[in-house]
């Protein structure tokens, strides 16, 4: 399997996800990496939040990123651009995770996912994912 890359998505420079998931990483020593993502300015052009999010999900094909976290203040710029979404996002109304599944950007809530725990059923969901593919 080639090595995965995520990307942790937010409007202010907040690297925190993308240092909690590279710790995760180097702990377990998985072959992965977290980058971080700005969604504003879109090179250097002011953009709405919506059409900055529209493009960093296109860039999941572009570059092939297998996930996005998504910081809470995205979620709902996020939700008409998915399609679809996992029962565990309806129930909250609110996704925190993107996935790209062959193709279909699926929306996922997970409820610890700054816990260690939180990484880890992301990552074996993230890992199962890409075994189909």
């Amino acid at each position: 399997m080639q090595r995965l890359v995520l990307g942790a998505l937010a409007s202010v420079h907040d690297s925190t996800q993308q240092v909690l998931w590279n710790r995760f990483f180097e702990k377990e020593g998985i072959d992965a990496f977290c980058d971080f993502y700005r969604t504003k300015p879109c090179n250097g052009k002011p953009c709405t939040e919506a059409e900055c999010l529209h493009m960093r999900l296109s860039d999941m094909f572009l570059h092939d990123r297998s996930a996005y976290i998504l910081d809470a203040s995205l979620s709902p710029y996020a939700l008409p651009l998915l399609d679809d979404i996992d029962a565990s996002a309806e129930n909250h109304a609110h996704v925190n995770v993107i996935l790209n599944e062959r193709g279909v950007l699926r929306g996922y809530f997970f409820e610890a996912i700054d816990a260690e725990e939180g990484r880890e059923h992301v990552w074996k969901l993230i890992v199962a994912l890409q075994r189909k593919q």
